[in-house]
């Protein structure tokens, strides 16, 4: 196929995240949720590490009592500012981070005002040119557990910082895993 894909004139790399994307979406379209309110959930953040951008995710519930609420998500993040742009320590700037995550949430005391959370799932990200943190531009899989704390605004905002790790390798790379490390603050709409 050359340098486009299927896709119409966008390479195949730029088809594969859009297809992933896709693929994401639907499958959390096509789960059914609990007969009970806000089981689902729409959300935005700030993302930090390796550069700076934002996050949009979406939830769906699909078991809860008291003490825990257990859901299906998928997140997508773009992160296409540097710190080279704040820093300016003479190093090239690091190119786009493209990440999408699908896995599990976690509340505790899901009924409480303030709640942590986990998540764990699976990862993929693209590293532009320059990276940080993985130093090699490509194409990564691997896996992400986090975790965060939540306090609820209203019956339907809730708002908190997240901490997570993901460890991953290089697509059709045998060599080491990297660790990447990244921050987000989540602003949550249940309906």
């Amino acid at each position: 196929m050359g340098e486009t894909g299927l896709m119409g004139h966008m390479s195949v790399p730029q088809s594969r995240a859009a297809v992933i994307g896709m693929l994401l979406a639907f499958g959390l379209v096509g789960c059914k949720g609990l007969d009970t309110q806000d089981d689902l959930s729409v959300g935005a953040s700030f993302s930090a590490l390796p550069n700076l951008g934002l996050a949009v995710a979406a939830t769906q519930v699909f078991e809860s009592d008291d003490a825990r609420a257990w859901a299906f998500e998928i997140e997508a993040t773009h992160q296409p500012w540097d710190d080279e742009g704040l820093a300016r320590d003479g190093n090239p700037a690091a190119g786009p981070w493209t990440q999408f995550q699908v896995g599990t949430k976690r509340v505790s005391q899901p009924s409480e005002r303030r709640h942590s959370t986990r998540r764990y799932g699976l990862t993929w990200f693209r590293a532009g040119d320059d990276p940080n943190i993985v130093q090699d531009a490509g194409d990564y899989i691997g896996l992400y557990t986090s975790m965060g704390f939540e306090s609820d605004f209203s019956e339907t905002l809730s708002m908190g910082p997240e901490f997570t790790l993901m460890v991953a390798q290089m697509e059709g790379d045998t060599g080491g895993l990297v660790v990447v490390p990244q921050l987000n603050w989540h602003l949550n709409w249940g309906f």
